[in-house]
């Protein structure tokens, strides 16, 4: 009986899914957009929670509505303020627009709150009942389950069976028809919006209690909810609710039963990526958006400005500059070639990845155990086996590509990230724990570039791999593989009619993308005596 005990501790969890999925679900309905910014709206709920009940003193039916109010009207802002001037705009743009919107939020809290674990009383009672003989769970999970199974069933109901339900199908459809027909398209997304985030507002106020408030934790519960609104077909309330217990039960019971660290974040989100893939179809997009590819430059180099252009970095950092900014110019720098990795794989590829910060991470990783602990390699092999296990990693990423496209690709993409952070960059027994690795000091050919002793050197070489890693990437583009990538981006049907295999163009995307992508990460980790 102890299975069922676990799974049923789970199920609480995925109620608690069920309701973010819920509310990505009414904005995909409503707005036709993956809001990847659900789980910052169910940090600020947490904490607008905790503000109006422990700051302010409120009880909690009080704090509760409040909380779900001031979220909604969060969504209904951006919807109008940032999403309907996107109206025409391609999904992509869209998506990206989210993912901004998550990081601001997050990056809002992390300021304001800072990354202290905050903890919240419980507001539900946490006594334990038997909901079988012999398998006893606390009353709040109970509680949790039943508010999660209700809210399914009312959205379920008023989809399918009242007027708004029927509008809000009608828009997906078609916008500018609802429009003909006197219907306002753009208040139909705003409830909706408001819908989705009063529900991320109420998982909020009844999830701190048990994972405490933390920004990047709470903004991370976006993940588990999209893969259940995925099995969904961010359609289906009902099989949204479904694919989220089973995320919850699968993550109480690998927490139980698998010793190996990350497993309880990952096993759930595998079984749904190879339900995806085995699926092998997208997202439906509504058939009044365009799906407009950003202008791709022509590939020239322009020599002499280039050279300037570094001639005037390079004497900036190696005397211009206070030292005071060389740390952030470098930062800054490697930024830019992350950027680059971007640009490879969804500017000329038309490639949604979210995984290139992983993908660094890994190649950071490997480039440190090799050149740092008890390995000792020279820092130039030690960077090229890391930059080959970026490599591999991309390749890892590609394989979804293969069967999906578009937004599902993105979240395929973001949920391998978050296995291979789980399985990889956040075991202990691979990433030298709270310590982190030590590594020797970095030389080039003998010259010492180590960044604390040497901040100068290292962001000259930060500066002289942006340029060599751009003149790369703008050569790409003006040969025969950046016209391949090109033409598959702009139509694979026609490609492969025109002889271009699209598999091989789309793995070649990926790997060359993860190349430039482990390569900033590697940059990245060396800043410090110790890669974390």
């Amino acid at each position: 009986m102890e299975i069922v005990r676990y799974a049923a501790l789970g199920m609480g969890t995925g109620a608690l899914y069920a309701m973010v999925s819920a509310g990505l679900v009414t904005v995909y309905r409503g707005s036709g957009i993956v809001n990847f910014a659900q789980g910052a709206f169910v940090m600020v709920g947490g904490y607008v929670d905790y503000e109006f009940s422990t700051r302010a003193g409120l009880s909690f039916w009080p704090a509760m509505i409040l909380t779900v109010l001031v979220t909604a009207l969060l969504g209904a802002a951006v919807q109008l303020i940032v999403l309907s001037p996107m109206r025409n705009s391609s999904p992509l743009t869209r998506v990206v627009a989210t993912l901004g919107l998550l990081i601001t939020l997050q990056a809002a809290a992390a300021l304001h709150y800072g990354h202290e674990v905050r903890s919240v009383p419980s507001y539900l009672p946490t006594r334990s009942v038997d909901i079988l003989p012999g398998v006893p769970v606390g009353l709040n999970v109970v509680i949790i389950f039943f508010v999660g199974l209700a809210v399914t069933v009312i959205l379920w109901a008023v989809y399918r069976f009242t007027s708004f339900g029927r509008l809000t199908s009608a828009v997906a459809e078609n916008q500018r028809a609802t429009a003909a027909l006197g219907r306002s398209p753009e208040m139909i997304a705003v409830v909706n919006w408001m819908i989705g985030a009063g529900l991320a507002g109420l998982a909020g106020v009844l999830i701190a209690p048990i994972t405490f408030l933390e920004p990047n934790q709470l903004a991370l519960l976006v993940v588990p909810a999209i893969a259940a609104a995925l099995v969904g077909n961010f359609a289906s309330f009902p099989l949204a609710f479904v694919g989220a217990l089973a995320i919850g039960a699968g993550e109480s019971l690998t927490t139980r039963y698998v010793s190996n660290p990350g497993w309880s974040q990952s096993l759930a989100f595998l079984i749904i990526i190879a339900f995806v893939l085995i699926r092998g179809r997208g997202l439906p997009l509504r058939s009044f958006v365009l799906d407009r590819l950003a202008a791709v430059g022509n590939g020239r180099i322009r020599i002499v400005p280039a050279v300037l252009a570094y001639a005037a970095l390079m004497w900036l950092l190696g005397s211009a500059l206070p030292v005071r900014w060389i740390l952030p110019t470098t930062v800054t720098v490697v930024a830019m070639i992350f950027c680059l990795s971007v640009m490879v794989v969804t500017g000329y590829g038309g490639q949604l990845s979210l995984a290139q910060y992983v993908i660094g991470g890994v190649a950071a990783l490997v480039t440190a155990r090799l050149g740092g602990g008890s390995q000792h390699w020279p820092f130039l092999v030690a960077v090229l086996i890391g930059i080959l296990a970026a490599i591999a990693a991309g390749a890892l990423m590609g394989i979804p590509a293969l069967r999906t496209r578009g937004i599902t690709l993105a979240i395929v993409t973001l949920g391998l990230a978050v296995v291979l952070f789980s399985l990889i960059l956040n075991n202990s027994s691979y990433n030298g724990g709270t310590g982190g690795i030590l590594v020797d000091s970095p030389s080039l050919f003998g010259w010492n570039i180590d960044p604390l002793l040497h901040q100068q050197r290292y962001a000259m070489i930060a500066v002289t791999a942006l340029f060599l890693t751009a003149l790369a990437v703008v050569n790409v583009r003006r040969g025969a593989a950046g016209r391949k990538l090109l033409a598959v981006r702009s139509n694979e049907r026609a490609a492969t009619a025109l002889g271009i295999s699209v598999y091989g163009v789309k793995m070649y995307a990926f790997m060359l993308a993860a190349a430039v992508a482990g390569l900033a990460g590697i940059l990245f980790a060396f800043m410090q005596a110790s890669v974390l």
